[in-house]
């Protein structure tokens, strides 16, 4: 925490990660009311992969050879202290937001094979609503208010003139944030992907 108030203080625009081994303080709070920085939580290392899960959404972005080795080394139960870390996260993160700080997605995804690209975004989400954060809050999160932050107006959210870049899905994930997984087709620039095709040749390479 004291690493946080110190870039806080100092002025930095976005804070990364997340307090999750104590509570926040008033002085953290007050910083945040004050400086309303930008704000992702990178949390998901901190679990347990999902490719543990045998989740056919999850597996589909690993070759079959990475994904048995996280079977094999990553799959252990959490440690005891974990449930308390789970306690201190529903604690912290809404009071993040209601003290100005600017949720926007982001993860560590890539640095480790257990918490790959794919699927590691949706992984990020479905913690914040665990942790007390709505759906539709976590949706801005993912969509526009990233776009504001590095500056493409282009992306982001739909309207006449903008870039058409976006999932379609086939349930509401304000119901359940968990139905961000349910994609039936991606556009990019008007263009619907030919996933079939990718996830084909994706798998050839393994």
């Amino acid at each position: 925490m004291e690493d946080q108030k110190a870039v806080v203080r100092a002025g930095a625009d976005v804070l990364v990660h997340t307090v999750a081994n104590e509570k926040l303080d008033e002085e953290l709070i007050a910083l945040l009311k004050e400086k309303k920085p930008y704000w992702t939580t990178v949390i998901g290392l901190g679990d347990r992969s999902e490719a543990c899960n045998h989740d056919p959404f999850v597996d589909d972005a690993y070759p079959q050879r990475t994904l048995e080795e996280i079977h094999e080394k990553n799959c252990a139960p959490l440690p005891p202290t974990a449930d308390n870390r789970e306690r201190i996260l529903a604690n912290n993160l809404p009071k993040y937001i209601a003290s100005g700080a600017r949720l926007v997605l982001g993860t560590d995804a890539g640095i480790d094979a257990r918490h790959a690209f794919g699927w590691a975004d949706h992984h990020e989400l479905a913690r914040w609503v665990q942790s007390g954060i709505s759906p539709a809050e976590a949706i801005v999160a993912a969509t526009s208010r990233p776009a504001a932050l590095i500056g493409i107006p282009d992306l982001g959210s739909l309207a006449a003139g903008k870039s058409a870049d976006f999932l379609v899905l086939t349930a509401n994930p304000l119901d359940d944030i968990r139905n961000t997984r349910t994609i039936d087709k991606v556009y990019i620039k008007g263009a619907a992907l030919d996933r079939q095709k990718m996830a084909a040749e994706f798998r050839n390479k393994e």
